[in-house]
């Protein structure tokens, strides 16, 4: 059986936030929430300041009903749960990503309720919203750049290309053959839009729509200095992983996230 995860752009304040950002949240491994006689369960994990896991069980009081049918004897009962308790039947996941800025959530439905959630530990405004689809759209948002991060990897599509030339003598790489890929990661001081840039950076889309590149990530200012990030591989990602459901029906949490993190981050991060 899978569970499928949608990657999103979380804001906290105008920015991705950095681990630093996040950790006051996750100050705690144990948590409870109440919001419209929703009432949440809630396990949050730092995981070396390159992952924030947060898992909630959650479920209403009401509707509530005085009989239960019991599937063995096929009878009615008196219902033994009074409305003072209730059963965490329901299951969130989110996993935020620090190095790709990415959040994974289980449940889009559930979007508004992290916002809310974040924004109450953190005390600072919460927002969570699609990565942008489009490179143009994504180019008349942003008023600024401040960091590409582009990774391209040794292969038939990329050695003897164009795309090798923006790398240093990479077959002479400290004598060692050629690696098995390359990072460029450029930061700017709120550096203005220009047409270069804007050619380049459709250049490299092509790339990693054509396979030439691994991936890659573009950070701007818009007009009001909110960060806005074009991710050419998570506006893409409905992240499916493996995840059996235990005899009460219910995702073992520890499981998913491991899943998710070999899924997002490779086998070295089997251990996570």
């Amino acid at each position: 059986m899978s569970l499928e995860f949608s990657a999103l752009h979380l804001l906290i304040g105008e920015e991705s936030p950095s681990a630093e950002g996040l950790k006051p949240a996750f100050t705690e491994a144990e948590d409870k929430y109440s919001r419209n006689d929703t009432h949440y369960l809630i396990s949050k994990e730092n995981l070396d300041d390159k992952y924030f896991w947060l898992y909630a069980r959650y479920g209403k009081s009401l509707p509530y009903s005085a009989t239960v049918y019991n599937t063995k004897d096929k009878t009615e009962e008196s219902n033994p749960r009074s409305t003072d308790q209730i059963e965490t039947d329901k299951q969130l996941f989110a996993l935020y990503c620090i190095q790709s800025h990415t959040l994974y959530l289980s449940s889009t439905n559930k979007k508004s309720w992290v916002e809310e959630y974040l924004k109450a530990k953190l005390k600072q405004d919460v927002v969570i919203k699609a990565f942008f689809k489009n490179v143009d759209e994504f180019i008349q948002q942003i008023k600024s750049v401040e960091k590409v991060k582009f990774v391209a990897k040794s292969n038939l599509f990329s050695s003897e290309g164009e795309i090798m030339k923006i790398f240093p003598s990479p077959k002479d790489l400290y004598g060692l053959g050629m690696p098995e890929d390359f990072m460029l990661e450029a930061n700017f001081a709120n550096a203005s839009l220009t047409d270069a840039f804007v050619e380049y950076l459709k250049k490299m889309v092509g790339w990693k729509n054509n396979c030439e590149a691994d991936s890659l990530l573009c950070v701007g200012r818009d007009d009001k200095n909110f960060e806005t990030v074009f991710n050419a591989d998570s506006f893409i990602q409905k992240v499916s992983v493996e995840a059996a459901k235990n005899d009460q029906g219910l995702y073992e949490p520890t499981m998913v996230k491991q899943a998710l993190i070999r899924k997002i981050g490779g086998p070295d991060e089997e251990n996570s």
